[in-house]
């Protein structure tokens, strides 16, 4: 890890046994680990202290983990949070409800650590690049379309073929309750 300030992950899990393996394992790497066993409390937990990446088991006793990623999603609190499936189903059927909620990675138990470990860095590292260009963006940094975008007095908002906000003018921003600068990169569900 190369921030000063440990990274903090949420493992919902319901077997025990993997949690606790997996609380100890992250621990000993350097992060900050919370534990929870029902599907209900990871997203009271992330709603409340959003972790930087949560990994998730897809079966769990009350709701599912893709209502969990669902969820997660449809909050802006907690929209861009990385999710990592940990799961023993790789049917077709799982895959696509997954797909569905655009998770940072799909592991199948039994996994290697190492292959865990690669997930949940590359994972982080992608999101805090993506941090960093919300961030940078400036209004003086607008390409040309984002200019003639603003310039328009209709909200009008421009998105990328991934479906995340590419451009958007001030008065879209606005009627969202946000600043242009913290929508720009950001999903839309």
């Amino acid at each position: 890890m190369t921030s000063e300030k440990k990274e903090t992950l949420l493992i919902v899990e319901d077997d025990l046994d993997i949690a606790d393996m997996l609380n100890a394992y992250f621990r000993v790497q350097g992060y900050e680990v919370i534990t929870v066993n029902w599907g209900e409390d990871g997203v009271s937990t992330c709603q409340n202290t959003p972790p930087d990446l949560v990994i998730l088991d897809i079966r769990l006793p009350d709701i599912d983990g893709f209502e969990v990623a669902r969820q997660l999603r449809s909050n802006r609190r907690t929209q861009s949070i990385p999710i990592i499936f940990l799961t023993a189903h790789s049917d077709k059927a799982t895959l696509e409800r997954a797909i569905a909620v655009s998770p940072s990675g799909y592991l199948l138990k039994p996994f290697k650590e190492r292959e865990l470990m690669t997930n949940i860095e590359m994972s982080l590292h992608k999101h805090r690049i993506k941090q960093k260009v919300r961030e940078e963006v400036h209004p003086e940094a607008l390409s040309e379309l984002g200019k003639k975008i603003e310039a328009i007095p209709l909200p009008v908002v421009l998105l990328s073929g991934t479906g995340t906000i590419r451009e958007i003018n001030q008065v879209a921003a606005t009627l969202a309750g946000f600043q242009r600068q913290e929508l720009l990169g950001r999903p839309v569900y």
